[in-house]
C-alpha cells in the first residue's frame, strides 16, 4: 500500500507547505515517491487497479489538492477511494448508456457503418456527459 505519494518538482511555497505538512505527520509508514513515476506507474508496479476513473481521479488530486491527497495516503485510504470512485463513475456510465440507448434505440436496418457509429455514440456519449456535464462527480474532493 503506498501511503505517500509526491510526484513532481514543488514551488518553494509548496515545498513550505508540505515541510509544515510533515513535521506534524507520523511517518513511520509512509512511502515517499518523488519524480520519475507518475501514479499510473506507482500503483501498476505495485499491481493495484485504481481503474480509468479511480486513476484520473488520483491524478487530479494529487495535482490539485496535494496536501488533502497526502492526508488520505497518510491514513491509508487513497487508494480505497480511488477504486470506489472508479466503481461509481463506471455504475453511473452504465446508467447513462443505458438510458440513452432506450432513447435512441439502434438501427435495424442493417447497415454496417451505421451499426459501426451507433455503438461508437453509445460508448462515448456516457463520458462526454460526464466530463462536460457531470465533472463533479469525479473531480471533488473526498
Amino acid at each position: 500500500r503506498i501511503t505517500m505519494v509526491l510526484q513532481k518538482e514543488f514551488t518553494p511555497q509548496e515545498k513550505e507547505q508540505l515541510k509544515k505538512l510533515f513535521e506534524t505527520m507520523v511517518m513511520e509508514d509512509a512511502m515517499i515517491v518523488y519524480g520519475g513515476k507518475s501514479i499510473a506507474e506507482i500503483y501498476g508496479d505495485l499491481g493495484i487497479d485504481l481503474g480509468k476513473w479511480g486513476l484520473m481521479w488520483a491524478e487530479w488530486m494529487t495535482e490539485i489538492h496535494l496536501v488533502r491527497a497526502i492526508e488520505l495516503m497518510q491514513a491509508g485510504t487513497f487508494d480505497e477511494i480511488a477504486i470506489q470512485v472508479n466503481k461509481e463513475i463506471e455504475e453511473f456510465l452504465e446508467i447513462l448508456e443505458k438510458n440513452w440507448r432506450e432513447k435512441y434505440p439502434r438501427p435495424t436496418n442493417g447497415n454496417y457503418l451505421e451499426l459501426v457509429q451507433y455503438e461508437e455514440e453509445a460508448r462515448m456519449y456516457p463520458e462526454n456527459y460526464l466530463m462536460h456535464e457531470e465533472s463533479d462527480r469525479l473531480f471533488r474532493v473526498r
